[in-house]
């Protein structure tokens, strides 16, 4: 993620990069993210168009 430009030096994740990279993957077809505590969770780039839509608004 850092490698990304994702994660910055201090550790603050930047949202609209990680939307940028995310929409990008999912446009080749559904991507999967491991997400602790919740499992294993498939998003359409219309899904991180979404979540990402909620944390702007949030």
């Amino acid at each position: 993620m850092q490698a990304m430009g994702v994660i910055d030096a201090e550790g603050m994740i930047d949202a609209d990069t990680l939307h940028r990279e995310l929409k990008a993957q999912a446009q080749s077809g559904l991507i999967t993210v491991n997400i602790p505590m919740a499992g294993t969770v498939k998003f359409s780039e219309a899904d991180v168009d979404k979540l990402f839509g909620m944390i702007k608004n949030a």
